[in-house]
């Protein structure tokens, strides 16, 4: 199963639909806030690909549940864009909840800086900023084969 991971798009949609053409065999897509609007009109032009998002600090007009979560091929992913975490300020709080809710995959954005890390059982994964990053524009691809959880930083 491929799943592509975006965040902080800030006005910049463009960038993942050349993701979504650039990458093969996507299953599902997570967005992670800022700007959701970006990618609302996607689902109608990817129909065989399922789009989970939450929204971020700048998504004023969207409501929603800002962390959700959802089990797929056997692995619990939490997602969530990271405010209500003050991820800025470290992931702990953020690393706490998900194991405490069981998961497998944590997803987060609003850094802007990407990182896959593993931890005892859980794969923490930003993926940095599709639109506005700090050092570089970036995505994550994670597959999940076989029980095996392989994550990937794209750089644009």
């Amino acid at each position: 199963m491929r799943v592509l991971v975006f965040s902080d798009s800030h006005g910049r949609g463009s960038r993942v639909e050349a993701a979504l053409l650039e990458q093969k065999n996507i299953n599902h897509v997570f967005f992670l806030g800022d700007r959701v609007s970006d990618i609302e009109h996607l689902p109608e032009l990817y129909p065989d690909v399922t789009f989970y998002t939450v929204p971020g600090n700048c998504d004023f007009s969207f409501s929603g549940m800002h962390t959700k979560s959802i089990t797929l091929c056997g692995k619990k992913i939490i997602y969530t864009h990271g405010h209500a975490f003050s991820v800025k300020s470290g992931t702990e709080r953020l690393i706490s909840y998900a194991r405490a809710a069981g998961a497998d995959i944590i997803l987060y954005g609003h850094t802007h800086l990407p990182e896959t890390t593993y931890l005892d059982g859980l794969y923490v994964i930003n993926p940095g900023s599709i639109g506005k990053g700090q050092r570089f524009d970036s995505y994550a691809t994670i597959d999940i084969e076989g029980g095996g959880i392989f994550a990937n930083i794209v750089k644009i």
